[in-house]
């Protein structure tokens, strides 16, 4: 039997921490999430750290949230990202104490410096439990660390209800879905100089891309110079009950990320395309292997090459019964081993467990 609690989060204004918070509110327990950016999650209870204070130190910034956490009193501390979120979690103080790293936070931050490998280890050392979203993020883990008892792989998940197929017809554009933001380490260039090889042989084609990131204008800049304009659709940040319909809407997912430190695996509105059911094209990124088998349930391309992504996403275009295979393919895997509410219950299992270790304590 489940207990009610007091949970409180420490992340970042996003989809994920909304549908993560507004879960578990859901579920009968106080929520509370501290974060630098407002907004109205339904069932929580917000503290916002002006974003001003980002001017000052960080130690001001982990004093005023160490403050903030002394004032809440919840049962459980969960921070979603290592640095800075999780590092203001550990130095608060408090426990018991969840860090769930996001990705680049534990596979290109702590390569940038001894200092930052020193602030990542520090936050995972402080952790009572450090969730990992797969395998391969749980080895990465482990390689900075050591083994421990308190590294766990617990998945995200996806809600297949709201994310599932549409089999209203399209029409005769074939439009392919990229939802990166344009900045590092996602190298949508990878995808701009894929799309003149593309629509040379299909001129039929629209390339869908977020309009945001710190590189946008570089972005537009390589658009230009490639003179493909006519063939891109620059799309605002779409709310997450309203992302099915949109990639509905498409043909193709495509993702440029590549990395080969271990902790990479797949983005989150990937698994949510595989749920739509939409045939996906990805890199061969550290990890990939866990979510997507060549040529079963999406195309794997070589990471960083043009020509190898702009052949695969032919190749898809061209073939219309491959694309239908991977992508009833990519829903099945999803519905076998991706299960939001069933993974989230597990999360809820762990944290009434710290709470009653931490009762004995």
């Amino acid at each position: 039997m489940v207990i009610n609690m007091k949970l409180c989060y420490i992340s970042t204004k996003s989809i994920h921490t909304k549908k993560w918070v507004e879960y578990f509110s859901g579920k009968g327990h106080e929520v509370h999430l501290i974060t630098p950016e407002y907004d109205n999650y339904r069932g929580v209870n917000m503290h916002l750290v002006n974003p001003n204070v980002s001017r000052l130190s960080p130690l001001f910034k982990a004093i005023i949230i160490r403050n903030l956490v002394k004032k809440i009193k919840p049962d459980v501390l969960h921070a979603h990202q290592i640095v800075p979120f999780g590092l203001y979690g550990a130095l608060s103080g408090f426990h018991p104490f969840i860090i769930s790293p996001w990705g680049s936070d534990l596979v290109t931050f702590p390569e940038k410096s001894k200092m930052h490998k020193f602030l990542v280890k520090y936050v995972l050392r402080k952790a009572d439990l450090v969730q990992c979203v797969d395998e391969y993020l749980a080895i990465r883990v482990k390689s900075l660390i050591g083994e421990r008892s308190n590294i766990r792989t617990i998945k995200w998940g996806i809600n297949p209800d709201l994310f599932r197929p549409n089999e209203d017809e399209k029409d005769d554009i074939t439009r392919v879905l990229y939802l990166r933001k344009s900045q590092e380490p996602y190298e949508v260039e990878t995808l701009l100089y894929a799309i003149p090889a593309v629509i040379k042989v299909h001129e039929n084609m629209e390339f869908l891309i977020l309009k945001s990131g710190s590189d946008l204008n570089k972005t537009l800049d390589i658009v230009k110079k490639l003179r493909v304009g006519k063939h891109i659709k620059f799309i605002d940040e779409v709310p997450n009950d309203t992302m099915p319909t949109l990639m509905n809407s498409c043909n193709i997912y495509v993702d440029t990320i590549y990395r080969e430190i271990p902790g990479s695996g797949i983005g989150m509105t990937a698994l949510e395309a595989m749920s739509c059911g939409l045939p996906l094209v990805l890199s061969n990124t550290t990890g990939i292997e866990l979510y997507v088998k060549n040529e079963v349930n999406g195309l794997i391309y070589k990471g960083g090459d043009s020509d190898s992504l702009s052949k695969a996403i032919i190749r898809l275009v061209e073939n219309e019964r491959l694309r239908n295979k991977l992508g009833r393919n990519a829903r099945q895997y999803v519905l076998k081993n991706q299960d939001w509410d069933k993974n989230m219950k597990l999360m809820e299992h762990f944290y009434e467990k710290l709470t009653n270790v931490g009762a004995k304590a």
